[in-house]
């Protein structure tokens, strides 16, 4: 047992020393308290977006992604330390319209699991912002009717309108919130 785990830790230390030595290493780009993002996880990001917008993602860009990355990788934590879930079901309707949207080839596993999981957490985040805030995201209608009028829009349009602007009011709410959240994570980038 003892000769077990000495050769376990000479392995592991091997390995550790060669991953260090080589150039080719995975290295962390940043790290969310006790979790971290790494070059292999931007690269696999980078590929997925490319995959999905059907076009090339510049050097320039890759801050911005690793940034976005952080602020879902927070997202998550904060999602499953809430424990929030959402309908399997309405995942992969939201799922299904995307492909038919974007023209994807539906085959792709690798793809498909990226974006169930970036749907998923979408709508939990949504969820938990709605819940959170769902007395601040009621609409007047009085106002929605002048707005309607002045703009000239249908009322045809009414329900589609008021759709609108509780988007427009759960989009500030939600950054609202995760601003404040963010605050109670340790964040750090290593590039």
């Amino acid at each position: 047992m003892k000769n077990l785990k000495k050769l376990s830790i000479i392995i592991v230390l091997i390995l550790t020393q060669t991953l260090v030595s080589n150039s080719n290493t995975i290295k962390i780009l940043a790290t969310i308290n006790e979790q971290i993002i790494t070059n292999y996880d931007l690269q696999k990001e980078i590929k997925y977006l490319e995959e999905f917008n059907k076009k090339k993602i510049s050097v320039s860009d890759k801050v911005n992604i690793l940034n976005l990355m952080i602020d879902e990788k927070i997202k998550v934590m904060e999602l499953k330390k809430l424990n929030i879930l959402v309908n399997k079901n309405l995942v992969e309707k939201r799922y299904r319209k995307i492909l038919k949207e974007r023209n994807l080839n539906e085959k792709d596993q690798n793809l498909k699991k990226y974006l169930i999981k970036k749907i998923e957490t979408n709508l939990k985040w949504n969820k938990l912002i709605y819940l959170k805030y769902s007395n601040k995201l009621e609409i007047n209608i009085n106002e929605i009717d002048e707005i309607m009028n002045l703009k000239k829009i249908p009322m045809e349009k009414k329900e589609d309108f008021i759709a609108s602007e509780k988007n427009k009011k759960l989009a500030i709410w939600s950054k609202i919130a995760f601003n404040e959240i963010k605050k109670s994570y340790f964040v750090k980038r290593n590039i």
